[in-house]
């Protein structure tokens, strides 16, 4: 797959660098306290990420322009089917923004070029928070951030935001 990004997914939880702490309150001297953790990687889809209003939240299309990469983001969001969804923008690998879809109920949908998971509330105020997440999400992303969609904490794609449309 030739359009895909490697991430780190220990810095995606800011804790980039922290080694995992042991859970046994008793330390010997001859063991570590703590254990250095390696590098937790995975290779997530690039993809373009198209961010639409409706009425009653947003709409999130994650397109990929190739057949292995529709597969993995098809395959990624069935695993994490129920989970939380959410998007993070980075620029030059730090975190400028991220939101999580916490008050919406989303679902996915296959596509023939990757997935469209809509998020939907039934509360206006909620609808007003998830569509001000959205816009927050495209102007970032305006000056050259990319964007990175996750289901569970897990990322599903990641790309450039196109300008929101509203319906």
């Amino acid at each position: 797959m030739v359009n895909a990004m490697t991430m780190d997914r220990t810095s995606m939880m800011g804790v980039s660098g922290m080694p995992a702490m042991s859970s046994s309150p008793v330390t010997y001297p001859t063991m570590p306290a703590v254990m250095p953790s390696g590098p937790n990687m995975m290779m997530v889809p690039r993809a373009t990420v198209r961010m639409e209003k409706c009425a009653t939240g947003v709409k999130i299309h994650c397109v990929c322009t190739e057949t292995v990469a529709v597969s993995m983001v098809q395959n990624l969001c069935n695993m994490q089917t129920s989970q939380m969804v959410g998007c993070y923008v980075t620029m030059n690998g730090q975190t400028v923004c991220s939101v999580n879809f916490c008050c919406c109920v989303c679902t996915v949908e296959k596509t023939v070029d990757g997935v469209c998971i809509h998020c939907t509330t039934g509360d206006a105020t909620c609808c007003q928070v998830v569509q001000c997440c959205a816009d927050c999400c495209c102007n970032c992303c305006v000056t050259g951030c990319v964007c990175c969609v996750t289901m569970g904490g897990m990322p599903i794609c990641c790309g450039p935001v196109e300008m929101c449309k509203k319906k």
